[in-house]
């Protein structure tokens, strides 16, 4: 089994010892958006944070590994930019201004039920399948 370092983070296929990866073309000097997550970051002590995707004024979403199952996967990090930021690791989030507590409490509520909804839509062809729904960071 091939190990997590050899993980091409911008297309998460394993690139082996080559600072290039022969499956994108993604290197040392490829451009990666920031903002998000770290590249490489583990969640849930399972998924690999790749290059991000997308960004909206709630989300974010990057493409990952699964570490348990060895497939890429979709991960979206509920990320409201109005309320929320992030701290100097890039990791943890902050809420930014003192009423905002209650109302990232409920926004990560609502996303989590929306993904247990959406978990149950998998035998559906064409939905992509959720694997899980967690807090963390």
């Amino acid at each position: 089994m091939e190990p997590l370092k050899d993980l091409c983070l911008y297309c998460m296929s394993f690139k082996g010892p080559h600072d290039i990866c022969p499956h994108c073309g993604a290197g040392p000097e490829s451009p990666f958006i920031m903002g998000g997550l770290p590249l490489g970051h583990l969640l849930n002590k399972r998924y690999v944070v790749g290059r991000l995707l997308a960004t909206d004024d709630f989300f974010v979403q990057y493409l990952g590994f699964d570490a348990q199952t060895r497939k890429k996967v979709i991960i979206t990090e509920f990320f409201p930019r109005h309320l929320v930021e992030r701290d100097a690791e890039g990791i943890r989030l902050q809420m930014v201004g003192n009423d905002t507590i209650q109302r990232v409490r409920k926004g990560i509520d609502r996303f989590l039920e929306e993904v247990e909804a959406l978990s149950t839509l998998d035998r559906y062809p064409g939905i992509i399948p959720v694997v899980e729904g967690f807090r963390e960071n």
